[in-house]
C-alpha cells in the first residue's frame, strides 16, 4: 500500500464518521409539530402549522449561544459577553434569525412528512409573523397542490 493509499482510506473513514454524526443530528432536529391540512377547493389546501415552545427554545438557546461568540459589546471582549446580555441587547436579531430558521425547517418537515407538492409559493407573509415570547408558535397558509 503506497502512503496515498494510507491517507485517502483514513479520509474516507472520517468521511463516514462525519455524515453519520450530522445524520445523528439531523435526526435531533426534528420539529414536534402539529399540522392541520384542510381540503379549501379542488388544488387547495388550508395548513395550520403549530410549533412547541420547546423548539422554539432551542433555536433561541443555538442562535445566541452562536452571536455570543461574535457579540461586540463594549466593556467585554469578543466571546466573553454574557448570554443574558446578548439575548436582551439583540433581542430583535435574534427573533428574526429564529424565526426563520423555525419555518425554513418547519416547511421543510412539513414537506416530507405530509406529501404536499406545491405548484407555487405558499400564500404566507414571513414578515408578518410573530414568534410569541410565551407559548407555541402557531402560523397558517394556503397553497396550491
Amino acid at each position: 500500500m503506497t502512503e496515498n493509499e494510507k491517507v485517502g482510506g483514513g479520509q474516507a473513514g472520517s468521511e463516514d464518521a462525519t455524515a453519520a454524526v450530522a445524520s445523528s443530528e439531523e435526526k435531533q432536529q426534528r420539529l414536534d409539530q402539529d399540522v392541520q391540512i384542510e381540503s379549501v377547493g379542488p388544488c387547495r389546501k388550508h395548513v395550520r402549522v403549530r410549533v412547541p415552545r420547546k423548539d422554539i427554545d432551542r433555536f433561541h438557546e443555538e442562535v445566541t449561544r452562536k452571536l455570543v461568540e461574535t457579540a461586540e459589546v463594549p466593556g467585554f471582549r469578543k466571546g466573553r459577553v454574557p448570554a443574558k446580555l446578548v439575548a436582551k441587547r439583540f433581542r430583535r436579531e435574534i427573533a428574526d434569525e429564529v424565526r426563520q430558521k423555525v419555518l425554513l425547517q418547519s416547511l421543510e418537515q412539513l414537506t416530507e412528512d405530509h406529501d404536499l407538492d406545491p405548484i407555487n409559493e405558499p400564500d404566507l407573509d414571513v414578515e408578518a409573523l410573530e414568534i410569541p415570547e410565551e407559548g407555541d408558535f402557531e402560523y397558517e397558509f394556503d397553497v396550491e397542490v
